[in-house]
């Protein structure tokens, strides 16, 4: 568990000094492309963020969504809603989507060459959320309270 917040706080660390030290990352290669530009892929940093706005939006609908749904009678769920117990339940979920977005967003755009627009990002979010609920509910992502 160490590692994976290790991992996870690296991955955020790079990718969060790459999107704001922008005007000290601009690298010119040898085709003229700045290191932002091969990094998005030839999209524009505001493009870049206002589908990363609608993949937000995705995502929370997909959370709370979730969170309308829990069954308050299983094993170890509260009776009532306890959103402290929510958020322990589902923190290491949410962090492993919030770096699966940006990089779906950037890989659908330039490896895959789809047309991205608002609706095509907010799938992206609410379909990356959905995944990792998927694979909590399997076991692959633990939860963040399971010792």
């Amino acid at each position: 568990m160490k590692r994976l917040n290790i991992l996870i706080t690296l991955m955020l660390t790079l990718f969060v000094s790459v999107l704001f030290a922008q005007d000290s990352l601009v690298v010119i290669t040898e085709t003229g492309e700045s290191f932002l530009d091969l990094i998005l892929g030839g999209m524009s940093t505001t493009m870049f963020f206002v589908f990363l706005f609608y993949a937000m939006w995705g995502m929370v609908l997909n959370l709370l969504i979730d969170f309308v749904k829990r069954n308050p009678a299983s094993k170890g769920s509260p009776e009532k809603v306890d959103f402290q117990y929510w958020w322990n339940d589902n923190k290491i979920r949410g962090l492993i989507s919030l770096l699966c977005i940006p990089v779906a967003i950037i890989f659908c755009s330039s490896v895959f060459g789809m047309t991205i627009d608002g609706f095509i990002a907010f799938c992206i979010g609410f379909g990356s959320d959905h995944l990792i609920e998927i694979l909590k509910k399997k076991n692959i992502v633990t939860n963040a309270s399971t010792k």
